[in-house]
């Protein structure tokens, strides 16, 4: 996953609140995340994030409006746990199913406030199949 060290910094301080599972989505141009979007209505509970769609369907349709393509979901998890819960698994392979066949991939990038640092998985669709791997997140634009 390609991003901007701004977005990157600006994800980790979306999630850094004290309030658990929270989440929105990316958007970007040419392989490169450049917008975000913080899901302000959200279902979440201590372990567990829910989208609202309803708020981020529309976004999605504006993004596309404007030539952002839709690059995947964020969250953070509120412990140290690197891992996608099976319920995250479960829900990012009903995402991948459900969404335009054009769409090969997704990213699910994982934010760990606790450790500041973002773990990425990426959605890869085969035909009906969904392979999730854990991917790197390549920061542009680094600051030495």
């Amino acid at each position: 996953m390609n991003i901007p060290e701004s977005v990157y910094r600006i994800l980790l301080t979306i999630c850094s609140s004290k309030e658990t599972e929270i989440g929105g989505i990316l958007g970007g141009e040419n392989n490169i995340i450049k917008h975000l979007y913080f899901d302000v209505n959200r279902k979440s509970s201590i372990s567990n994030y829910t989208p609202d769609t309803k708020l981020l369907n529309p976004i999605i349709s504006d993004w596309q409006n404007q030539n952002i393509e839709f690059y995947g979901i964020f969250h953070s998890h509120p412990d140290i746990s690197e891992h996608l819960s099976s319920a995250d698994e479960e829900y990012i392979r009903e995402i991948m199913v459900s969404i335009p066949d054009e769409i090969e991939y997704l990213y699910f990038p994982l934010v760990l406030p606790k450790c500041v640092k973002i773990i990425v998985y990426k959605a890869i669709r085969q035909s009906r199949k969904v392979n999730i791997i854990r991917d790197d997140a390549e920061i542009i634009g680094k600051e030495e």
